[in-house]
């Protein structure tokens, strides 16, 4: 819709504006273009993750189709045509976005997990992210852990340091809120009075990167209030949670579904 219909629209707008001297029409075309060659600034690897900086030129190129129809309001089968057309092109999206690799849409796995009442599917979170997959399967733990549970939790995270688009590495934080955002991440609250939930390290144990106050994954080994449960190998992933938090027969049932699948153990 945006290429085949929305796109040619706002070309039409931006010459007819420089052949009428239209300033508004002229400065909103503009804007389009402004809007895109930002876009080029961003490189290719960060782009997964700021898809939505090109939200506002979509927005502007369906503002120059509405200024089109508004234009040919008298041709009754052209605006008709290109309804139609907005309404095909829509469809079409849909089945587009259904097998696209970059970002991931693919909603055969969530439909067959409704379809069989199921929630975690290993391997949809794997598929929708690049990072690595025993992190992402302490992710799905903690979320599916808490899934039912307003209080949530609150967890600690250490990570190795990458090269990101983002500063401190915030881009592998926001999975651990959940699916509803009922967690919350020990390290960005102002509270922290009472200690972490749950402690998730990821990379090289002696190389980690602290948001704020550090503690160290040999700190937590050695409290008697955390259990381990869940460790990997190359690269390192750690989870702790604290024993009071399982003390719910519900948490430990869950728990055990949870390791089942996501560990097979």
């Amino acid at each position: 819709m945006f290429w085949g219909i929305a796109l040619p629209a706002w070309f039409y707008i931006f010459v007819r504006s420089l052949i009428k001297r239209e300033a508004l029409s002229f400065w909103l075309s503009l804007l389009l273009i402004i809007g895109v060659a930002k876009l080029m600034l961003v490189p290719f690897k960060c782009f997964q993750a700021t898809g939505r900086y090109s939200l506002f030129i979509v927005a502007l190129a369906l503002l120059a189709l509405g200024q089109t129809l508004t234009i040919f309001y008298r041709e009754v089968f052209f605006r008709r045509t290109v309804k139609f057309g907005c309404v095909i092109f829509a469809m079409l999206s849909v089945i587009q976005l259904s097998a696209v690799q970059f970002p991931s849409y693919q909603i055969y796995e969530p439909i067959r997990d409704f379809v069989k009442n199921k929630y975690m599917t290993e391997e949809y979170y794997i598929i929708t992210s690049e990072a690595p997959k025993f992190l992402i399967r302490a992710w799905a733990l903690l979320d599916y852990l808490t899934l039912d549970d307003p209080r949530g939790l609150s967890c600690y995270i250490a990570m190795r340091k990458i090269v990101t688009c983002f500063p401190m590495n915030k881009t592998l934080i926001s999975p651990l809120y959940g699916s509803h955002l009922q967690n919350r991440v020990w390290n960005l609250q102002q509270d922290k009075t009472l200690p972490p939930d749950a402690f998730l390290y990821w990379g090289p144990l002696d190389s980690l990167h602290y948001f704020g106050y550090p503690i160290t994954p040999q700190k937590v080994m050695a409290n008697q209030d955390y259990i381990l449960v869940m460790q990997k190998e190359s690269p390192v992933v750690l989870l702790f949670l604290r024993k009071d938090f399982l003390r719910d027969p519900n948490k430990q049932k869950r728990l055990k579904e949870a390791l089942e699948v996501f560990c097979g153990s």
